[in-house]
């Protein structure tokens, strides 16, 4: 199962309770978890994150999570930005600007890039 948490909820799911660092909020969950008649239940939880958000707090278990913009097709780039490539004006201008990228390359400053095999792959 994939699990997409964009709110943050299920960030601690591969922390157990009764392995968890003592604080009193966690002391408390504990105690209660205790008087039910459940028994723990391991997960085989993997933690991804969005790359570059890691910070001092972040468990080490955690792991980082990337998409290669290379791979995104147009129609991907007009859900992204919230565009119709087919009826809404910026998102065909969007769709002509990436065929025209992928196809023939970009200039940048006075380098050209041409088109990779990346970019043939993708019109």
């Amino acid at each position: 199962m994939l699990l997409l948490d964009t709110l943050g909820i299920f960030q601690w799911t591969d922390i157990r309770l009764d392995q968890a660092a003592s604080n009193d909020q966690l002391a408390a969950q504990r105690a209660a978890w205790r008087t039910w008649t459940l028994k723990p239940e391991d997960l085989d939880v993997q933690i991804w994150i969005p790359a570059g958000t890691r910070n001092e707090q972040t468990p080490a278990s955690h792991r980082d999570f990337a998409v290669r913009t290379a791979d995104f097709t147009a129609d991907d780039w007009g859900y992204l930005l919230n565009l119709d490539i087919f009826q809404d004006r910026m998102g065909q201008l969007l769709n002509d600007a990436f065929i025209k990228v992928t196809a023939e390359g970009w200039r940048s400053q006075d380098q050209l890039h041409p088109q990779t095999a990346i970019t043939r792959s993708l019109i």
